[in-house]
């Protein structure tokens, strides 16, 4: 029980009071410029320790030590800052009954996700090839190095991901990071909001509804991404945006905020633009002024978010070649994503028709229109805001499905958990906040209940078994194969294969478990979509031989390759032609490439001098031919 459940959350409380404590710092600093409002605390603290990342990383200064040294001042900060809340806010009277058993269910439900969670089976490619190599990359040298063959590096974000996982590092490791999301999403979610009730005392059953919907909306955990983590931040956008829709020309603005939020959300992972987006326009439509003015003002404000994501754009240049992929920089690029809705193949009206089904098969969405159906019909709502709020998730679902695509329909909510952190802030946000009446009809009751407990909560308590039933099959693969899943697995191993090579020469890696290599000792490319991304546009897709690959390398200055041939980098032949036979042209392309890219490095084995074999790893030297027969 505590080394599953006690520890790790004792550790992700510790890493949540820092966050709290550089939350109020910043809270104090900006009120000395600004009419600052109050704000929640530990997600403005997260959201800010984001934008330091990009500081840091810039100056490539990152290190365990740095890390250290801001934890430490965080928490101590966190620590004087709730001490002297409580003692001037705290009252026995205060607490509960309904608040105390909400409080008991919530630990739980935390205590449980945190059971499922910790110690997880990684991805093979997402986490094994990226979430867990940037991190370590962060600690070892500081930024993250130059790396134009990692794919997921370029498009998944600007960094700020990598940097928070690194923070996780300092005090446990990577089989913390599920629960790190997890822990540090949720309770930024539950204190946006407390913050956001402030103003109107709400009802306990209303709170526990609200609070549970994080919970029965939950999401596949299939890698150490940012979708916990950016619910609460996007709930923060829209209360700001209501806010203004609902207040008084003399109160304050508060354009800071929003912009913090909507950077904090654009460096966490690229797919959050959009919405981001929508949340900074929504909130400047609401301006008390002329369209023109309110033009100038999100002007203003994108420019805003702009500078404050300018370090992070600049790290990620560097080691990418894009600011902003693909806005500003395709990088080194060499293999785009089909658009669906854009696709030759599929008339314009077959492919709404697609996306518009498998909108309305998503469970989330399906629960989020039924919500926002309510809203609209009940008398006294603010209709307008509730259209706002229709339109922003239906046109970010046909975002994500126009570009990624239903090719295939029962993969379309794999798809739109890309969507799902925006809609699940907005299904909080219409039970918590929107005005109920208080004198409803019974018949209107009544159809409430069964619209929301019919197909929509059905649906989502369905998918809630299946995360939890998938959850216990990665933990038994786990528990049966602990000796490949451990964070030590292969280190000796394949630190012993990048030994046999020189310090400081350049080191191409198709493996594995890249993580466990040591980045400060050689230049260290890291592959995971083989001829996606790659210097001279990709010139691997045209080398038919290992002889076409060795003068590929030679031309990048690289001498040494590192391949895990036994496990063939954990995407075997099989599963390659598996996909290639599906019918989703993304992975159809990724897998074609791979196997191609692998095929040539046992043609490079056979016919180049292999100075490091230990029949799991192999290295290679392309400057010298085999001399066996």
């Amino acid at each position: 029980m505590w080394a599953t459940v006690i520890e790790p959350l004792c550790i992700c409380g510790i890493y949540l009071l820092s966050f709290y404590g550089i939350g109020s710092f910043g809270q104090r600093l900006l009120s000395q410029y600004t009419a600052a409002p109050p704000m929640p605390l530990a997600t403005l603290g997260f959201a800010i320790f984001l934008l330091i990342g990009g500081i840091g990383v810039t100056l490539h200064g990152v290190s365990w030590v740095a890390m250290l040294g801001l934890l430490v001042l965080g928490a101590a900060a966190g620590g004087w800052a709730l001490k002297q809340k409580w003692s001037q806010t705290l009252k026995p009277s205060q607490t509960t009954l309904p608040y105390l058993l909400i409080g008991v269910f919530l630990l739980f439900a935390v205590g449980y996700i945190t059971h499922l969670t910790y110690k997880p089976w990684f991805n093979p490619h997402d986490d094994y090839h990226a979430y867990l190599v940037h991190p370590i990359r962060l600690l070892q040298q500081g930024w993250f190095g130059e790396d134009p063959f990692n794919f997921r590096m370029l498009t998944s974000g600007l960094g700020g991901h990598p940097f928070f996982l690194a923070y996780a590092l300092v005090l446990s490791d990577e089989n913390i990071f599920y629960v790190f999301e997890f822990f540090i999403g949720f309770a930024c979610f539950v204190e946006v909001v407390a913050w956001h009730a402030r103003k109107r005392p709400m009802p306990p059953a209303l709170l526990m509804a609200g609070l549970c919907s994080f919970f029965v909306t939950l999401q596949h955990t299939v890698n150490a991404s940012s979708t916990f983590t950016s619910i609460p931040l996007f709930y923060w956008l829209l209360a700001l945006a209501y806010e203004r829709q609902q207040s008084k020309p003399t109160i304050p603005n508060h354009h800071w905020p929003v912009m913090v939020g909507a950077a904090a959300l654009l460096v966490l992972k690229t797919s959050n633009l959009a919405p981001a987006l929508l949340c900074v326009g929504l909130y400047s439509w609401h301006a008390p002024k002329k369209l023109e003015n309110k033009c100038l003002e999100l002007g203003s404000m994108l420019l805003g978010v702009l500078v404050l994501i300018g370090c992070w754009g600049f790290a990620h240049q560097e080691s990418t070649g894009s600011f902003l992929y693909p806005l500003l920089g395709k990088g080194a690029s060499c293999f785009s994503t089909p658009a669906f809705l854009m696709a030759q193949s599929e008339q314009l009206g077959t492919a709404l028709q697609a996306i518009a089904s498998g909108l309305l098969n998503n469970p989330v969405f399906m629960l989020l229109g039924i919500l926002l159906g309510i809203h609209f019909a009940v008398p006294g709502q603010n209709r307008t805001w509730t259209l706002w709020l229709i339109l922003c998730s239906t046109l970010w679902g046909f975002i994500v499905l126009g570009k990624m695509g239903p090719h295939q329909l029962d993969e379309s909510a794999s798809y739109l958990r890309y969507a799902a952190p925006f809609w699940q802030a907005m299904i909080a946000f219409c039970i918590l906040r929107l005005q109920w009446p208080q004198k409803i009809p019974r018949s209107l009751w009544l159809l409430i209940l069964l619209l929301l407990l019919g197909t929509p909560v059905e649906r989502n308590l369905n998918w809630l078994q299946q995360v939890n039933t998938r959850a216990h099959q990665l933990m038994n693969i786990r528990s049966k194969h602990a000796d490949v899943s451990s964070p030590q697995a292969l280190r000796a191993e394949i630190q012993k294969a990048q030994n046999s090579i020189p310090e400081g020469a350049p080191l191409f890696v198709r493996a594995s478990r890249p993580a466990n290599l040591d980045f400060a000792r050689n230049p260290i490319f890291v592959s995971d979509w083989p001829n996606s991304a790659g210097p001279d546009q990709c010139s691997l897709l045209q080398s038919n031989d290992a002889s076409g690959l060795q003068s590929y390398f030679l031309g990048q200055d690289i001498h040494f390759i590192l391949y895990a041939y036994r496990d063939q980098a954990g995407y075997s032949r099989g599963m390659n032609e598996f996909r290639i036979r599906g019918p989703n042209p993304i992975w159809k392309t990724i897998a074609q490439r791979t196997l191609d890219f692998q095929d040539r490095l046992l043609d490079a084995k056979k016919q180049f001098k292999v100075i490091y074999d230990d029949g799991y790893h192999v290295v290679l030297d392309l400057t010298q031919r085999s001399q066996q027969p």
